[in-house]
């Protein structure tokens, strides 16, 4: 890893002329750099194996829908890696994620009877309306 103060030492060493070589290098480090981020489950390096994946290769992976994958990741169910809006997944993770909780809970994957649901759109969470206040609206 290279220490910022390195770097900026080697920017301020470099000749004027060579400056624009510099800031090419630089770019294209830049560029493999977020391209290992933003689409880890492609290896970077021939012959390497990812174990980053989509939302919809975790989804493929487990036979369910992508929708249930981003459901249990953002439960906190499954364990997730952010990257800006992206988010990846590793699968060995994610399967021994579940299979812990299926351990303890006895949870079926892709159960609609085990998905939290939410108050707001419970039929129970409902309050009545209130009466209504115009005096032609009374009996």
């Amino acid at each position: 890893m290279i220490d910022r103060r390195d770097l900026a030492r080697l920017v301020g060493e470099t000749r004027a002329d060579a400056l624009p070589e510099l800031i090419g290098t630089l770019a294209h480090a830049l560029a493999v750099a977020w391209a290992r981020l933003v689409a880890p489950s492609a290896p970077a390096v021939p012959g390497e194996v990812s174990t980053r994946a989509t939302a919809g290769e975790i989804a493929a992976a487990l036979n369910v829908p992508v929708s249930f994958v981003y459901e249990l990741a953002r439960q906190g169910r499954i364990p997730v890696s952010r990257f800006g809006r992206y988010r990846r997944f590793d699968l060995a993770a994610v399967k021994q994620a579940l299979a812990d909780e299926a351990n303890s809970k006895s949870v079926r994957l892709g159960s609609v009877k085990n998905r939290r649901k939410s108050s707001r759109f419970h039929p129970s969470a409902t309050a009545p309306l209130p009466s209504s206040n115009y005096p032609g609206d009374r009996p």
